[in-house]
């Protein structure tokens, strides 16, 4: 069975990029980092926490399954999704246009 591909951006309320961000893909209801990679087959592990370059955008791929995203902007300003189902054909697991806004009444 193919891995799930998830993928997405990290930027702030104005829509811009954040550079430096750190994306942690953890077993579900855990602070356990999960396992995830650079391709759909699962042969080559990155590193997890994931760090966003100057475009805010990080990809994925992981089992499929349930798992929490915690992100820590370099302000260590912090935001957590919680029971994000990541399924082979989904794609970004966040329907609302797949952003994450750091800082807002969803983070701390």
């Amino acid at each position: 069975m193919a891995n799930a591909h998830f993928f997405d951006v990290v930027q702030d309320l104005s829509g811009n990029a954040l550079q430096g961000a750190s994306v942690y893909i953890y077993n579900l209801g855990t602070t356990t980092p999960s396992t995830i990679y650079s391709d759909d087959a699962g042969t080559t592990p990155i590193s997890n926490p994931i760090i966003t370059p100057s475009t805010g955008r990080f990809s994925f791929y992981i089992a499929e399954g349930h798992y929490d995203i915690h992100i820590v902007r370099a302000d260590a300003t912090t935001t957590d999704f919680l029971d994000v189902a990541m399924l082979e054909a989904s794609g970004t697991g966040f329907p609302a246009g797949g952003y994450y806004f750091p800082g807002t009444a969803s983070g701390t």
